[in-house]
């Protein structure tokens, strides 16, 4: 708590009081990952930032009789049993809590609940949601209105009234390339949902194709254990494939432990407002197999940090997917070029602190 001290010390006592919403604080979720960052950052603007977790919580921690445990070095969080965030609760909390501002990450569900509590108490609601498709829908707009601010982290925030753009960032003490932990055997990783729009399947049927032609494997890390995975994994152990599916373990960390092991990054993505795994791989120094949907090339350069494979009737092309994998493979040395390369180019761009800054610059904290 020291920071907020000393904030609060040089800004001599002009603080306010924050409230995040967000999923569960201890999850894999991008929402719970960018929101953990957000409230790090914030604490150095804010005299007070609560971080508020919905759903699957311990028995008796509504917040209603919730203490506020300071589980963080610098800001806190509350439990919260409820699954949505319906008005009553929301009022409750910003009663018990005197806050100030609400930011809530990508709650579409409840953000009713959020709308008419903030409209009640007077008190702005900064909204961020991960808009991967255009044109935005008349709806979503409507809701946008009711909005103080809404923050996206692509170029959709030119289409919103009150939209502003806000990229998420990198953590470089923990991702940042370190060549020498490589895997004696050339190593695709492959990260996120088992999803429709992440498109595992074409990932899987790429590296079919040419696992017989190539001394690789595949890394799929995945925090969803659907039914189809746990069948693709029975077929890939009877048929020897090198597919080496593990989860997306906590803390985060870890997967820079994974990156670092790999060489190339696959992202087969059909949509995707910001591809927090495809930075972050940049970060570690490995180039990047990218989809050219949209919102999903801002980041690779053909040649320089990857490349960008063409889509064929929305979905990645197999064709020219597994033609880059097995180009990748028979260069390491230009493979770990481009990596050093798309590390150094990223570095610096995007730092949890700088969204920090620009948040709390759009918030016109004092």
């Amino acid at each position: 708590m020291d920071r907020i001290r000393k904030s609060m010390d040089e800004r001599d006592g002009k603080m306010k009081k924050l409230g995040i919403f967000s999923d569960r604080p201890d999850g894999l979720t991008e929402n719970t990952i960018v929101c953990e960052n957000i409230a790090k950052e914030l604490t150095n603007y804010m005299d007070r930032v609560v971080y508020f977790g919905r759903g699957n919580m311990p028995i008796g921690q509504r917040i209603t009789n919730a203490g506020c445990e300071n589980i963080r070095d610098s800001y806190e969080i509350v439990d919260c049993e409820t699954g949505t965030w319906k008005a009553d609760l929301v009022e409750q909390i910003i009663r018990n809590y005197k806050l100030d501002i609400i930011f809530a990450c990508d709650m579409w569900s409840n953000i009713s609940g959020l709308i008419q509590a903030s409209q009640k108490y007077k008190v702005p609601l900064h909204f961020l949601t991960p808009i991967d498709s255009l044109p935005i829908s008349k709806a979503m707009h409507q809701t946008f209105k009711k909005c103080t601010k809404v923050y996206v982290p692509n170029s959709s925030a030119d289409k919103i009234k009150n939209g502003c753009y806000l990229p998420y960032g990198i953590d470089y003490r923990i991702f940042k390339p370190i060549t020498d932990k490589k895997s004696n055997k050339f190593t695709f990783i492959w990260s996120g949902r088992d999803e429709e729009k992440k498109d595992l399947g074409s990932a899987f049927l790429a590296f079919e194709k040419i696992y017989k032609e190539i001394d690789a494997q595949m890394i799929i890390r995945t925090d969803w254990n659907t039914e189809r995975l746990v069948k693709k994994v029975g077929y890939f152990k009877r048929g020897g494939i090198p597919i080496i599916i593990g989860g997306m373990d906590n803390p985060h960390y870890t997967f820079s432990l994974a990156l670092n092991a790999s060489h190339v990054y696959l992202c087969t993505s059909k949509l995707g407002a910001w591809e927090m795994e495809l930075t972050e791989a940049l970060s570690c120094g490995l180039p990047v197999l990218c989809t050219d949907a949209p919102f999903m090339n801002r980041h690779i350069t053909n040649e320089k940090n990857g490349f960008l494979i063409p889509t064929e009737n929305g979905s990645i092309s197999i064709e020219k997917l597994t033609e880059k994998m097995i180009w990748c493979y028979k260069n390491p040395k230009i493979v770990l070029s481009m990596g050093l390369y798309g590390a150094g180019d990223i570095r610096g761009k995007y730092g949890w602190n700088k969204t920090g800054e620009l948040l709390c610059n759009e918030m016109e904290v004092e």
